[in-house]
C-alpha cells in the first residue's frame, strides 16, 4: 500500500486531471478511490455521486456509491443504491461480505436481503 505522501501527490494529479476534465470518468473513479483510500469519504462520495449521474447503469459505480453511503452513515442511501447495483448485475457477494466500506450496514435486513438476491440470481 503506498504511504500517505504517495497518496496525496496521486490525489493532487488526478485534481488537477478532474479540475481540466470534470466528466472524464476515469479520472473520477480514480479520484474517488484515492479520496476513500485517504478517509475523506465525503470527498469520494460526492464524487461518486457524480458518477452515478454520468454512469447510470454501471454496476461496479452504485456499488462503490453504496461504500460511500455507507462510510458517511448514510445507510438508507447506502442500501439503495447497493440494490442498485445488484439490479444493474453486480453480482460479486464473496467481496461484498468481506468488504469493510460496508460495515455499517451489514447488520441491516435490507443489506441481507439484497445478498439474498444474488444468491438467488447466480443459484447458490
Amino acid at each position: 500500500m503506498p504511504d500517505s505522501s504517495d497518496i496525496k501527490w496521486e490525489i493532487e494529479f488526478f485534481e488537477g486531471v478532474v479540475e481540466a476534465s470534470p466528466d472524464c470518468c476515469e479520472a473520477l473513479k480514480a479520484l474517488a478511490d484515492l479520496y476513500t483510500r485517504a478517509g475523506r469519504y465525503r470527498d469520494g462520495l460526492e464524487l461518486d455521486l457524480k458518477l452515478a449521474e454520468l454512469l447510470p447503469d454501471d454496476a461496479l459505480v452504485h456499488y462503490n456509491l453504496a461504500c460511500s453511503h455507507s462510510l458517511t452513515g448514510a445507510l438508507d442511501a447506502a442500501v439503495a443504491a447497493l440494490s442498485r447495483a445488484v439490479e444493474l448485475g453486480y453480482l460479486e457477494l464473496d467481496w461484498m461480505e468481506q468488504d469493510s466500506d460496508l460495515d455499517n450496514i451489514r447488520h441491516d435486513d435490507r443489506y441481507h436481503a439484497v445478498a439474498q438476491r444474488i444468491r438467488e440470481i447466480v443459484g447458490q
